[in-house]
C-alpha cells in the first residue's frame, strides 16, 4: 500500500507553493523570504529548500528571489495559472501531487549527479614529475 506524504510533507509543500507564487509576482519582503515575519519562520525553510532545489536563486535588486528556468518550467508544467490552481490548493490530493513533483525534482538532480563521469584514477606513485 503506498503511503501518501505526511502532514508535515504536505506544510512544506503548501509553503513552498506561496514561495513560488511570490517570487513569480514579486509580491514579499526579503524578510519574509527569510522567515523573519512573526508566524512566518516555515516560509524561510521553504526558500532555503527550493534554493537547494534549483527551482528559486538570489537576485539583487528590490526582488530579493526570483525563478530560475527550472522553476519556471516547474510552475508551467505543475501549477499552469495562479488564479486556477490557488482555489484547489485545499482540495484533497492537491497538495500531495505538488509534493511529488517538488520531490521529482531532487531525484533528477541526484541522478545527473550519478551520470558524471569517475574521476581519473591518481598516478601511481613513483610516477609523477619530482619536485626539487
Amino acid at each position: 500500500m503506498t503511503k501518501g506524504p505526511t502532514v508535515q510533507e504536505r506544510g512544506r509543500a503548501r509553503h513552498c507553493v506561496e514561495v513560488l507564487r511570490a517570487a513569480a509576482k514579486d509580491a514579499r519582503t526579503p524578510g519574509w523570504y527569510r522567515g523573519e515575519v512573526a508566524g512566518q519562520e516555515a516560509i524561510g525553510r521553504a526558500t532555503e529548500w527550493l534554493l537547494r532545489k534549483g527551482l528559486l536563486q538570489t537576485a539583487v535588486g528590490p526582488q530579493p528571489f526570483r525563478l530560475t528556468a527550472r522553476g519556471t518550467t516547474f510552475i508551467a508544467t505543475q501549477i499552469k495559472t495562479w488564479e486556477t490552481f490557488m482555489p484547489t490548493l485545499r482540495r484533497p490530493g492537491v497538495l500531495a501531487k505538488v509534493f511529488t513533483a517538488l520531490e521529482a525534482v531532487a531525484e533528477e538532480k541526484t541522478e545527473r549527479k550519478n551520470r558524471l563521469p569517475p574521476k581519473p584514477a591518481a598516478a601511481p606513485k613513483g610516477q609523477g614529475k619530482k619536485v626539487r
